[in-house]
């Protein structure tokens, strides 16, 4: 049986491993905003199909984590 892929939450405060599928831990996600995280998605799905670099889908991803680094530096909860 294959073992996950498994590295950190892209929140840099945050620490919590998990799949390598993932962005960022469930408590992060729901705190992205609904324009960025609806972003991630669709570069995501581009970048599957061969129509988005991954540069531009980690571009995607950077500003969904630092939509939340902002949103917890101003005392969100996470």
């Amino acid at each position: 049986m294959n073992k996950p892929h498994l590295h950190c939450c892209s929140v840099p405060s945050c620490g919590k491993i998990i799949k390598s599928h993932l962005l960022m831990c469930g408590a992060h996600w729901r705190l992205v905003p609904s324009e960025p995280r609806k972003a991630v998605w669709t570069a995501w799905e581009l970048y599957q199909d061969g129509n988005l670099s991954i540069e531009d889908l980690r571009t995607a991803q950077q500003r969904a984590t630092d939509a939340v680094v902002r949103m917890t530096a101003k005392g969100g909860a996470a």
